[in-house]
Order: C-alpha cells, then sequence, then structure tokens
C-alpha cells in the first residue's frame, strides 16, 4: 500500500466551560460552590443543552513570526447568573484550532490559573519518498476565566497576545520554579529534545512550588 498515513481533516477546538449546577455536590459537601437553579441558568428542564450557542467564541489568529499564535479581537463573556449579563447567558468559551489536522491528545493542567496544554500536528509524509517530516505541535496558554490569552505568558516574546507557541512538545509539560522565582515548563519534544520554555502567569497567579536549589 503506497497510500501515506492519513487523518479525518477536521478542525478541533478547545472549550471552557462552567459546570455551572453544583446543587448535588453542595448537599454532601462542607464546602459549597455557587450554583444556579435551573431557571436562573435560562437553559431548558430536564434538556440542558450546552453549546457554542451559549459559549463565547474566542479566535486564534497565526501571528506574523509564524511561531506564535495569538488570541485577538476578544469578547467578554457573558456570564450566566450575574447582574450585568442583559444578553443570552454564556456558560465558558471556546477556540477553534488553525487548520483541520491540529488534535489537543496530551492531559491539559492548570498551571497557577492558566489553562496549558500541548497540541499536536501530523506531519504528512509520503510512503513513495525518501524525506521525512517530523510531527510538530504547539504550546498553548488560556485564561480560564475569559478565554483569552494571558498578557507575556511566554517570557521572551514580545508578542503580549501569544498564546501559542510551537514547540513541538508531546505529552504534558512539567513546570519548574528555580531558585530565583523564574517560572519555567519542562517538555520532551517529539524528536526526544529536552526543551525549557519560560513562563509568567501574572501577578494574578497562585502556587509555587521550589523544585531544585543550587547548592554551588
Amino acid at each position: 500500500n503506497a497510500a501515506p498515513v492519513g487523518f479525518a481533516p477536521a478542525t478541533q477546538a478547545i472549550y471552557g466551560v462552567w459546570d455551572w449546577n453544583m446543587t448535588a455536590w453542595n448537599s454532601k459537601s462542607s464546602i459549597q460552590y455557587a450554583a444556579l437553579s435551573a431557571a436562573g441558568s435560562g437553559l431548558t428542564a430536564p434538556n440542558y443543552t450546552l453549546g457554542t450557542a451559549n459559549l463565547q467564541k474566542q479566535t486564534f489568529t497565526l501571528n506574523s513570526d509564524g511561531v506564535t499564535r495569538d488570541i485577538t479581537g476578544t469578547s467578554t463573556i457573558c456570564w450566566a447568573g450575574s447582574s450585568g449579563c442583559t444578553s443570552t447567558p454564556q456558560f465558558g468559551w471556546y477556540l477553534k484550532m488553525i487548520g483541520t489536522l491540529e488534535q489537543i491528545i496530551y492531559n491539559p493542567q492548570l498551571l497557577q490559573g492558566v489553562f496549558t496544554v500541548n497540541s499536536i500536528v501530523p506531519a504528512n509524509n509520503q510512503v513513495t519518498s525518501c524525506t521525512i517530516n517530523t510531527d510538530t505541535g504547539f504550546t498553548y496558554a488560556i485564561s480560564v476565566l475569559s478565554g483569552t490569552a494571558p498578557p507575556h505568558f511566554f517570557v521572551g516574546f514580545h508578542d503580549a497576545a501569544a498564546a501559542g507557541t510551537q514547540t513541538g512538545a508531546v505529552g504534558m509539560s512539567f513546570p519548574v520554579t528555580s531558585s530565583t522565582g523564574s517560572l519555567w515548563l519542562v517538555s520532551q519534544t517529539v524528536t526526544n529534545q529536552p526543551i525549557l520554555t519560560q513562563v509568567n502567569p501574572g501577578a494574578n497567579g497562585k502556587g509555587r512550588r521550589l523544585t531544585w536549589v543550587q547548592l554551588r
């Protein structure tokens, strides 16, 4: 079979959805979370339908540097149940990936209030060619509360709106804090090489773990 490995073309998306119905949890735990009633949610019982109609669409754009991906032209989320929401109540946000091959197959993580995840873009290899192309991918960082790019998250880039940078990282990146307080993502690339990416969740970031200290 001379046909190359193929992937069903489809545009994937990243979703950030507020689980608003915490009533069952609150009845069983001393830890209480904000919850809306069925009437207050604006969703019709018993078919609580969540979809793009009640999620705020944010948009990825490819920066001119060809390396970073921005979130531009962002819109404020009209959170359901908030006093200032007079239009359609919303329960979160979504972002469509660029292209029809990029996939999210690795576990995401919450890094001091920032949603981070690595993607993969499968290479287009032909079995009749002697050239082997390598998969690539992006490391994304998105504010969980707004679906926007944390300003200057990727240290070293002058692009303040960068929500993704092409790293080729696989799996889930491991955050470490240096003895000077700087935060780094340690990853392995598709070519089995280590990569360090300095990041900055911002002043509102919570949590700090000292992973190693230089003794001499």
